[in-house]
């Protein structure tokens, strides 16, 4: 349905529930063009009799239009978070008020690795504080794409061919890790999250979606 049509549906319907006689003069004041409206009576989507009215069908098609307005979604942004930035966050980085408002409309996902990284902590106090900010966000624990032995947990790491992995990691066994996450950002359409300039660069190159932490505040703060 031409949605000019639909905008003069609701025009019509909006005068005459404020008791306002709809006629050519007033909606051609109101922007609705005289042909469209004659268009429209052809069509048998609204009735003129000195006023214009809604017919039955112009009233359905208004309201079939209100409910796929009321039922649009919006598409939610999917965020990878890497162990840094979680930090960084979890160290007033980023206001956790916005972030918090911010879960609304966006999706974070971790792999274990972030996880395992931080049940490492040494110090208890600072292990509590990132803790509580992951239950803030409410991240998605999802698979890695790929299994590494001696770093992948079973169940929480898929048999994946390995080729970008590979390339990720640039067989530097330290970088082991931070490939995983880079992999499971690439091949599921996440927004990767980091500070690290080698790992934004490799995941780039893999044309993977990636922000430092200054970019993702920004498009946050944009978007509250």
């Amino acid at each position: 349905m031409d949605k000019r049509k639909i905008d003069a549906l609701k025009k019509i319907q909006e005068l005459r529930d404020r008791y306002i006689s709809p006629d050519f003069d007033f909606l051609g004041k109101e922007g609705v063009e005289a042909s469209l409206l004659r268009v429209m009576i052809t069509e048998g989507l609204i009735r003129w009799s000195g006023v214009f009215s809604l017919t039955e069908k112009g009233e359905q098609v208004q309201r079939d239009y209100s409910i796929i307005e009321s039922k649009e979604v919006r598409i939610k942004k999917k965020i990878m978070l890497d162990t840094n930035t979680i930090n960084k966050i979890a160290d007033g980085g980023i206001s956790i008020g916005n972030l918090e408002k911010y879960v609304q409309s966006v999706d974070f996902y971790i792999t274990h690795q972030q996880s395992d990284e931080i049940s490492k902590t040494p110090d208890v106090e600072r292990r509590s504080k990132l803790v509580l900010f992951l239950s803030k966000i409410r991240p998605i624990v999802i698979a890695t794409e790929s299994f590494v032995v001696g770093s992948s947990r079973l169940g929480f790491a898929r048999l994946g061919e390995g080729q970008l992995f590979q390339t990720l990691e640039k067989h530097n066994s330290k970088d082991t890790e931070d490939a995983l996450i880079g992999e499971t950002s690439i091949k599921n359409g996440y927004i990767l999250v980091t500070d690290d300039i080698e790992l934004q660069n490799r995941v780039r190159e893999a044309c993977g979606d990636v922000l430092s932490l200054s970019e993702f505040k920004e498009m946050m703060e944009n978007e509250v």
